[in-house]
């Protein structure tokens, strides 16, 4: 396999509709929990390794780009939040320019996150734990927001993380990076940019003397590195694909070996998780249908799995079609009668018909 390297600026703006790595709308079920992320961004910050990507090739030449991310998604998106480069995403970073001294935790940075259903944030530990009842309704009173904490959406612009003393978007920091030369302009560059944005927090900011030293002395030479950063990306190309699934002497193809070696470290694939990799692979043109009905009603990987199913059980069959392994999935993409039937659940006349009926269904 080829190796790839891609600076964390390039990473994030793999979301560009020019890029040359094409990212699955949703690539697993579940995302990433917050201390994750922001025990990602401590060691970004620090210089330390984050892993590897696995890239593989485009299979369609009418999609954009040379690569698709087969495996990384969830620090790809933590990374591009960071840099503000995901449309619509449901949560922000931050980051706290008067830390707290915590005894117990790992972390040189602060990085805090707040997200769409905790946009107050979380405590300040490693395990980036839930605020309490009376926490939260409390937070409440400071964004000066009337509503119920469990039933109403809160706009991330007007929250912040309540327990950071100084919270600071971190891609205002970020975007100073790459605008300046100095620690003082890059200071004035990161404030300024703050205070021309929409967060609620700009008008409630109180920078201390002793913060601006911290972003001047401890931030300045961290995020300067960043430019420098890279991360590795395995290639994967589409001939081991293609070769390794027409092997039919052996219990497991070459994928499904890869993505359980995978799963070793990280969140864990389920096997919903790897034979959608492998759909998403071979059957790219269902893809984008998939992941957006998948937004509505249930786990992408889970949907696609069952209209394979569906798809494919028989009048003559007792119940619906069983489990199908990468094996059988790449087999059924060479198959023109299964093929034709898999796609039929996904032409968009379907798609439109579906959420015709979305009310009903809710």
């Amino acid at each position: 396999m080829e190796n790839l390297y891609f600076s964390l600026k390039q990473i994030a703006s793999w979301t560009s509709g020019i890029s040359e790595v094409t990212i699955p709308a949703i690539q697993r079920g579940l995302v990433w929990k917050p201390n994750q992320v922001e025990l990602l961004w401590d060691s970004i910050l620090r210089g330390f390794p984050i892993g590897a990507f696995l890239l593989s090739d485009v299979v369609e030449r009418n999609n954009h780009g040379k690569y698709y991310l087969m495996d990384g998604q969830q620090r790809y998106n933590a990374i591009s939040i960071g840099f503000n480069t995901v449309p619509d995403a449901r949560a922000v970073l931050w980051i706290d320019i008067d830390p707290p001294i915590i005894k117990n935790s790992t972390r040189i940075f602060w990085i805090k996150a707040t997200t769409i259903p905790h946009p107050w944030g979380y405590k300040n530990d490693d395990e980036s734990s839930r605020l309490n009842t009376s926490e939260k309704r409390a937070a409440l009173q400071t964004f000066n927001l009337d509503g119920n904490i469990y039933n109403n959406t809160f706009s991330l612009k007007s929250t912040w993380p309540v327990e950071s003393n100084c919270p600071i978007p971190l891609w205002c920091f970020i975007q100073a990076t790459y605008e300046t030369e100095n620690a003082e302009s890059f200071f004035q560059k990161a404030c300024q940019l703050f205070q021309t944005s929409d967060f609620a927090f700009r008008e409630k900011v109180n920078i201390t003397d002793a913060a601006k030293a911290y972003v001047i002395n401890t931030l300045f030479p961290a995020f300067k590195a960043l430019k420098d950063y890279r991360i590795n990306c395995n290639h994967l190309p589409q001939s081991v694909m293609e070769t390794e699934t027409n092997n039919d002497t052996s219990e497991q193809t070459t994928l499904e070996v890869l993505f359980t070696r995978l799963n070793t470290g990280g969140t864990q694939i389920s096997r919903d998780d790897l034979n959608y990799s492998a759909i998403k692979a071979y059957w790219p043109s269902i893809r984008d249908v998939n992941d957006k009905l998948a937004e509505k009603y249930m786990n992408p990987s889970q949907l696609v799995m069952l209209a394979f199913r569906l798809a494919l059980t028989s009048d003559s069959d007792k119940g619906l079609r069983n489990d199908l392994s990468i094996k059988q999935i790449r087999s059924y993409a060479n198959k023109k009668e299964e093929r034709k039937k898999i796609e039929a659940l996904y032409k968009p006349v379907s798609y439109t018909h579906l959420r015709a009926h979305e009310t009903v269904l809710d």
